[in-house]
């Protein structure tokens, strides 16, 4: 005896110490499962808009682009590859697909394709449409 205390009073004393079981790992793993399958799609829809909106994004600046060079030099850039010297910066992912200068109706109008490496969908612009403004479909 210690102090007056028997061993088996401590021992009773001490809080037992108690695992999970394995009913409780298995319905915990089930309801995370279910949660995880629910939130897949909504993640993957999310990536796909955001993937979509930096390629929109993208063709966007790559036609402020050209109108920049249709201001400074009157006619649009020969290839993709004078975007740059105008400003214009792709983002990760994103890639121009198709770049060329047609005549339309006696004026010089660029055609621009945009793909995001991630998405399945495709952006195009002429610029100038129908006037001057741009058109992205």
């Amino acid at each position: 005896m210690q102090g007056g205390r028997s061993e088996a009073v401590i021992l009773a004393a001490a809080p037992r110490e108690r695992g999970f079981t394995l009913i409780e790992l298995l319905v915990t793993m089930a309801v995370v499962s279910i949660l995880a399958a629910t939130a897949m799609p909504a993640y993957s829809q999310y990536r796909s808009r955001a993937w979509d909106a930096a390629a929109r994004v993208d063709l966007r600046n790559a036609m402020t682009a050209v109108e920049a060079a249709i201001a400074s030099t009157g006619a649009p850039p020969t290839s993709q590859s004078q975007l740059p010297s105008y400003g214009h910066r792709l983002s990760p992912g994103v890639a121009i697909t198709r770049y060329s200068v047609e005549t339309r109706n006696g004026v010089a109008s660029a055609h621009i394709h945009v793909k995001h490496a991630g998405s399945s969908n495709s952006w195009h612009a002429h610029y100038p449409a129908d006037g001057s403004e741009i058109e992205i479909r």
